[in-house]
């Protein structure tokens, strides 16, 4: 029997974990994106590389959101 490849997951909408306090700059998603598979928004799309970097699950901004910050995560797992 063949066996069939897994089908990646889509995560949709998450609000990425970490205060939104115009310091921080540490979030958290809640799974590990598959590598290059990640949009962030605030609300605009980000970049990444640019306005972030990421590793694992953990997001890094180069630059604190402000307060008031709405962000949003898609990506696939």
């Amino acid at each position: 029997m063949q066996s069939v490849p897994a089908r990646p997951l889509f995560v949709d909408g998450e609000v990425p974990a970490g205060a939104i306090d115009g310091a921080n700059v540490t979030f958290t998603l809640a799974h590990t994106p598959i590598t290059g598979s990640v949009h962030l928004f605030d609300p605009l799309r980000l970049r990444n590389g640019v306005d972030y970097t990421i590793s694992g699950s953990t997001i890094t901004f180069t630059t604190a959101p402000s307060v008031g910050a709405t962000l949003i995560a898609d990506y696939r797992r």
